[in-house]
């Protein structure tokens, strides 16, 4: 999120209107806000684990978030965690 908050403020220095650069802007907004909305969506449970802990390591929304909702982001990586360790042990040798 620090990369496209970056970009954006290098846009939002340039002097006068240009159409391609206010669609990149409108375009990096959206990501971030994206980003920082990823945790109250109502459809985590349509996140992959992977896009959980990527957008998770941004400390800041972790902060943002309140203690029900870290629980219910904990509860969704171990419940993917203990389901893949399942699989992985049914396709073990004996």
């Amino acid at each position: 999120m620090q990369k496209l908050e970056a970009q954006l403020a290098f846009l939002e220095q340039f002097p006068g209107f240009n159409p391609g650069a206010e669609d990149l802007k409108a375009e990096l907004q959206r990501q971030i806000e994206e980003e920082t909305n990823f945790f109250q969506s109502k459809h985590l449970e349509d996140k992959t684990v992977e896009e959980i802990i990527q957008v998770g390591n941004n400390l800041g929304i972790w902060r943002s978030l309140s203690n029900n909702e870290k629980v219910q982001i904990y509860r969704r990586i171990t419940k993917v965690n203990c389901i893949a360790a399942t699989n992985l042990l049914k396709l073990s040798p004996s």
